[in-house]
């Protein structure tokens, strides 16, 4: 069985998806959390300098959404037929098309802004992509 090395912040963000697969999984892995200060000392040694940064016996890949792919395959969350992985791929994708919707509500710092791109988010976008998922 290959060696797997995830590494990130100390915290969830990008990386929990992975840790949680492996974990559902019962597959064993190096989880290395770092600190800020950690960080800026092995920043320039990675690929792309950023992090999560997920390793298979020593190779470094980087991009979370190809980590979570990966390990969704190796593992064998990623379905059992092209059908099932049609889907998941596309839940996936939906997933990570709605988390990069929440960006601009993290960095507004008009808090009327802030609550305005919530709303709508809540109220308008968030239920079409579920509805869609549900079969609705």
């Amino acid at each position: 069985m290959p060696s797997y090395k995830l590494t990130y912040f100390d915290s969830t963000g990008r990386a929990e998806t992975v840790r949680r697969m492996f974990k559902l999984a019962g597959v064993e892995f190096e989880d290395v959390r770092l600190s800020k200060d950690q960080w800026a000392e092995v920043k320039s040694s990675m690929p792309l300098k950023v992090i999560p940064v997920f390793e298979v016996d020593g190779t470094m890949i980087t991009q979370s959404a190809c980590i979570e792919r990966y390990v969704a395959q190796v593992t064998g969350l990623n379905g059992k037929s092209d059908a099932a992985r049609l889907q998941v791929d596309m839940i996936h994708t939906t997933a990570m098309e709605y988390l990069l919707m929440l960006v601009p509500m993290w960095h507004e710092k008009d808090e009327a802004k802030k609550a305005e791109i919530k709303r709508e988010l809540v109220e308008e976008k968030l239920p079409v992509g579920l509805d869609f998922l549900a079969g609705k």
